[in-house]
């Protein structure tokens, strides 16, 4: 099946006007790189070939990087409206397709996209479950597998996970979205994110919930944000995933010492039996079998005959 990426970089990211005062957002470098260009790479690794990048601000010079590599819409109306608003813009660009949604101020793993985009399932949202949740995530509540809701309004108390900023859907559920878009751009709601739509859809449609399985990955709303994504480009992990890895192998490493010590009491408590039995593994030959005496005590193997078909071990 043919599908269309849409990248959304319409956004000035005005909370970071330090850096992007001249330059969009998703035009800040990460290992030599602009963001947008490490996704164009992404989804040309995946084999999608067919990219559309809705322009806003500073648009003219996210055309002069990507060049031939995409195309292009334009959203004139950035700087009062958000992504559900960008949406409606590429309508003619992408209405009537299979759509996957990235946005634009997202840095991951190219593992991440080819994840999702191999998928048998139609509609996907990437999720992580094991990040530690904000107040300025956009969390998820998943049951079943199944993507319930999505906002930034969740209680962290009630949250599965953090929403990844990759979203596949069917060409079915790409033009309810679409008219979802339509509807609010007619009520003027032009501050609704493209997760809004989605929760009218996610009552009666089906939306897996795919996990990211400790890929690495980050939104890049701050300038923190931006040191950490520049870490993970240089060790291609989660900045916190060593100290995880050694909390498990610690956990791990108790288990093991606790059933050694259930094994070793039950194997005291239990009666041994008496008199004389054969010792054999399942392929061993009966010649070569060991012949073992019981007693009620613990036995101590003496050094082993050198006569005899078998060892011969006694207490």
């Amino acid at each position: 099946m043919n599908r269309v990426v849409l990248i959304y970089a319409a956004g000035r990211g005005s909370r970071m006007k330090h850096h992007t005062n001249t330059i969009p957002k998703c035009l800040l470098k990460i290992n030599g790189k602009t963001i947008i260009e490490h996704q164009v790479e992404s989804c040309l690794k995946a084999g999608l070939r067919d990219i559309v990048v809705i322009l806003g601000y500073k648009g003219e010079a996210i055309k002069r990087i990507l060049g031939r590599k995409a195309r292009y819409v334009w959203n004139k109306k950035f700087a009062t409206t958000q992504t559900l608003y960008s949406l409606h813009c590429s309508r003619k660009a992408c209405k009537g397709q299979a759509v996957i949604h990235i946005d634009g101020d997202n840095y991951f793993d190219p593992s991440l996209l080819k994840r999702i985009v191999k998928s048998p399932l139609q509609n996907a949202q990437l999720i992580d479950f094991n990040v530690k949740l904000d107040e300025e995530a956009t969390k998820a509540v998943v049951m079943d597998k199944r993507l319930r809701y999505v906002d930034k309004s969740i209680p962290l108390h009630i949250a599965s996970g953090e929403c990844v900023g990759i979203l596949k859907l069917g060409s079915s559920m790409s033009r309810k979205l679409y008219e979802q878009a339509r509807k609010f751009a007619r009520q003027r709601r032009f501050d609704s994110h493209v997760h809004n739509g989605m929760n009218k859809l996610l009552l009666d449609n089906f939306v897996a919930a795919i996990p990211t399985n400790n890929a690495y990955w980050i939104e890049i709303d701050f300038e923190k944000d931006l040191a950490r994504a520049r870490e993970m480009a240089q060790t291609n992990i989660r900045p916190y995933a060593k100290e995880k890895q050694k909390m498990r192998n610690r956990s791990a490493h108790a288990k093991r010492i606790s059933l050694a010590m259930q094994i070793g009491e039950n194997q005291y408590k239990q009666p041994r039996p008496k008199g004389r039995g054969i010792l054999r593994t399942k392929n061993m030959r009966k010649r070569d079998a060991t012949e073992v005496v019981y007693s009620e005590n613990l036995w101590r193997p003496k050094s082993p005959q050198p006569k005899g078909r078998g060892f011969k071990f006694s207490l």
